[in-house]
């Protein structure tokens, strides 16, 4: 088998995956020497596919490949839901790092792809609502923020985002600015 395309990319549940010429392989376990083992997608379906590939930690050089029984009539993810996969784990990475709301994160990531892949219908049909993905996008912002406090003292300022203004000014300076005026 000729290895056209490799990559890692995370799952909707953010567990990597590995994408080898559009078949997918998840992360079936790993051994304390830094070996992975990965399934194919299709492993427990109804196509019963024992494809596997192994490899030394999270990188994309492959140690074996084993295609023991792997027809041609193997299901291949279309590179469209392939994108699909990978916007849906850059919303959720700009989830955690931007303070703009998730809805306009996905808005501006959705016209990224149809921009990319110009297949506005195609992409309409793949895209998944925003409402079925958004709880998991606000579970990986709250990852990053930290608990209210219950007392001033309990105030963290170390974060960046809580000592600098939307213009990457300090906050400080321009509350003690304020206060002189």
């Amino acid at each position: 088998m000729e290895i056209k395309k490799l990559e890692i990319i995370n799952s909707t549940k953010e567990n990597p995956m590995i994408n080898l010429n559009n078949l997918i392989y998840y992360k079936n376990q790993q051994r304390p020497d830094g070996i992975i083992y990965w399934r194919c997608k299709f492993y427990h379906s109804e196509y019963k596919y024992p494809a596997s590939l192994t490899t030394t930690g999270l990188n994309t050089e492959i140690s074996s490949l084993r295609k023991k029984n792997h027809n041609l009539e193997h299901p291949l993810l279309d590179d469209l839901t392939i994108n699909v996969l990978i916007m849906c784990d850059t919303v959720r990475k700009r989830a955690r790092s931007e303070q703009v709301p998730i809805r306009q994160i996905f808005r501006s990531e959705v016209n990224k792809l149809v921009v990319k892949t110009q297949d506005i219908e195609g992409v309409s049909k793949k895209i998944p609502k925003i409402e079925n993905k958004q709880k998991g996008f606000y579970q990986a912002r709250r990852e990053n923020m930290p608990l209210l406090p219950k007392k001033t003292l309990d105030i963290d300022l170390t974060l960046r985002r809580f000592n600098t203004t939307s213009y990457s000014e300090n906050f400080f300076l321009i509350l003690i600015m304020t206060l002189q005026l």
